[in-house]
């Protein structure tokens, strides 16, 4: 069972993944959030897969049920992205354990954040690049948090033309 007592037991690459995920925080791939770990960490994809599966074993991380998505996803700019996978991949996501993710969350240091936050708008954005629109609130939120106001100003306004 997943605890923060737990976490500071974790090992790097673990803490790490588990720290990329609470940026993301609902709604991420394995793919996304391994795109934003450091090389050293996601060079054996392996060890990062068996790692994934052990946070989602210990309640860490939680598969979604896209059966149980609804229209008030479409109006949350953080489930934007699930909607998006939703209508146009068949794509296995995962959210953060709800009662754990802001805990962990805040032990992540604030350049870090400003860090993980830029990585998940560019690997949103160079991942899903053909067909932005949809996630332009989601990549507004990514590039506030990083601190880029021009991005960010950038996709409020493409958002809406």
């Amino acid at each position: 069972m997943a605890t923060m007592e737990g976490f500071s037991s974790l090992d790097e690459l673990n803490s790490e993944l588990l720290k990329v995920c609470s940026v993301y925080q609902r709604h991420f791939t394995f793919g996304t959030c391994c795109n934003n770990l450091p090389f050293k960490l996601k060079k054996e994809k392996s060890l990062v897969k068996a790692a994934w599966e052990a946070l989602v074993a210990s309640g860490w991380i939680i598969q979604d049920d896209h059966a149980a998505a609804n229209v008030a996803w479409t109006f949350d700019r953080q489930n934007s992205f699930i909607c998006y996978l939703k209508e146009n991949e068949d794509k296995s996501t995962s959210s953060f354990a709800p009662a754990l993710v802001n805990e962990v969350y805040a032990k992540v240091s604030d350049s870090q954040k400003l860090d993980l936050h830029a990585q998940a708008a560019g690997t949103i954005y160079e991942t899903y690049e053909d067909d932005l629109s949809p996630l332009f609130p989601l990549l507004e939120y990514h590039y506030n948090k990083a601190g880029d106001a021009e991005e960010e100003i950038k996709m409020v306004s493409l958002s809406l033309s």
